[in-house]
């Protein structure tokens, strides 16, 4: 086991120590990980200096630097997490991409820039098997990217309540433009209803006084023949009057089913 030096330990832990604090003002708070192992490695440092086996305390001091490695990565790893999700959850906004771009100039490149960071650390696998600087340079676009965000958040959130006004208003002027061609529709069966109701009440009126003319003249006709058209006058009329008086049950049936039904008990009541 090759133990490093006491200053390679202290560099790597102020190393740790800078990202933890960097990562804290910008607002993050899933840091616990880190911050146990930048803890752990004090405690192995202060037993490095204070132990009197020289064996000891390389190992003590081995121990240190691979809890401030853990510190280092841990804190980046977390930090990269949070600020992907921080992007994920813009992006999923119910606001398109030129919307953005009305609020936020330069929002397409923004997000080519973040898909660029997390492409970078999803294909370098582990944080610590990243190259440094470019995985630093990747967590600087993400910070980037984190603050302009949230400085027009509230833009954001007030251009989707106004797009949902807007969506909302129109399902309203549908619905109400549903309802009026319904009634519309409504008024125009209506009147044909009525119009065919008339035109039967009108058959059944003509059929009756037909059929009564035709009774008359069956009866009390002079010759044969005039019996005879009587007769047959008189058969018409029936017919047309049945005819008509079906036509108008149907309609109270189709038309006003309740009304019909109504109108069927109270006759048959009376009987």
């Amino acid at each position: 086991m090759i133990s490093p030096s006491v200053e390679e330990v202290r560099s790597l832990y102020s190393k740790a120590e800078a990202a933890i604090k960097l990562y804290e003002r910008i607002g993050l708070d899933n840091l616990t990980i880190p911050l146990n192992e930048l803890r752990y490695a004090g405690q192995h440092i202060l037993r490095a200096e204070t132990e009197a086996n020289a064996e000891e305390s390389k190992e003590d001091l081995f121990k240190a630097y691979r809890h401030c490695e853990r510190a280092l990565y841990d804190a980046k790893e977390a930090t990269i997490l949070c600020l992907l999700e921080t992007v994920a959850s813009f992006r999923e906004y119910d606001v398109t991409t030129d919307e953005f771009e009305t609020v936020l100039p330069g929002w397409r490149e923004i997000l080519k820039r973040a898909s660029m960071a997390r492409r970078f650390i999803e294909t370098s696998g582990q944080v610590k098997e990243c190259d440094p600087q470019r995985l630093d340079n990747a967590i600087s676009d993400l910070i980037d990217v984190r603050f302009k965000l949230l400085e027009i958040e509230p833009q954001i959130m007030s251009l989707r309540e106004r797009k949902r006004e807007a969506e909302a208003e129109a399902e309203r002027s549908r619905q109400m433009d549903a309802a009026a061609s319904a009634e519309k529709n409504a008024k125009a069966e209506k009147t044909m209803s009525d119009r065919q109701f008339l035109l039967s009440f009108s058959a059944t009126v003509s059929g009756s006084l037909i059929g009564l003319l035709g009774m008359l003249i069956a009866i009390y006709g002079t010759f044969p023949e005039f019996r005879f058209l009587g007769t047959v006058v008189g058969l018409v009329g029936f017919v047309i009057f049945t005819v008509a008086t079906y036509k108008i049950s149907r309609a109270l049936l189709v038309a006003r089913p309740d009304e019909a039904k109504s109108e069927m008990k109270g006759t048959s009541a009376r009987h």
